[in-house]
């Protein structure tokens, strides 16, 4: 008899797609708010809000890019990317990395969109991940009211950031 052995393969994992990343956070966080709900929770409290999305959030609506860089390892990575952009494709739309690129997106993008409130609409914590839906309202650069919504991922390390992936709709915030 004829013993056959299973050849080695190396298999890689997958890349993942920052657009995979953000759906699926998305998912986790609405599959925990309904769990939340299906166990007693009032689906109001996000429950006990880490201090970093506290420290984020008022950084935009306080319009100071010195206080949302400082959130970021010095070698920390910021993206984002418009969720509903006609015609365009749903991709990274910008990527800055090290704290002096992001201080530069960050000081530009609170020119074009004053934010007046940013609450947390979901928010689940995952290891070194924190995951939230948010909903934010403000001033657009054309003096128009806005309200937008999107998803934050923070990747932490040691209490900082290193790496943020931000989805969000642009065409509310700039329409």
């Amino acid at each position: 008899m004829k013993t056959l052995e299973r050849p080695e393969v190396e298999v890689s994992p997958r890349p993942r797609s920052p657009a995979m990343l953000a759906v699926l956070a998305a998912l986790l966080v609405l599959a925990a708010g309904g769990l939340g709900w299906w166990i007693g929770s009032s689906g109001d409290d996000v429950g006990n809000v880490p201090e970093i999305v506290d420290l984020w959030n008022q950084a935009w609506v306080d319009g100071d890019a010195d206080a949302l860089a400082a959130l970021y390892t010095e070698d920390g990575i910021y993206e984002h990317a418009n969720l509903d952009i006609p015609g365009a494709q749903r991709e990274i739309a910008l990527m800055a990395t090290g704290t002096t690129e992001i201080w530069g997106h960050a000081t530009t993008s609170m020119a074009a969109a004053d934010f007046d409130e940013v609450t947390i609409d979901e928010l689940l914590e995952l290891d070194d991940l924190i995951i939230y839906l948010w909903t934010g309202s403000g001033v657009n650069g054309v003096s128009k009211q806005f309200e937008t919504s999107g998803v934050s991922v923070l990747e932490m390390q040691d209490g900082l950031i290193v790496r943020s992936l931000t989805f969000y709709d642009a065409e509310e915030l700039f329409n």
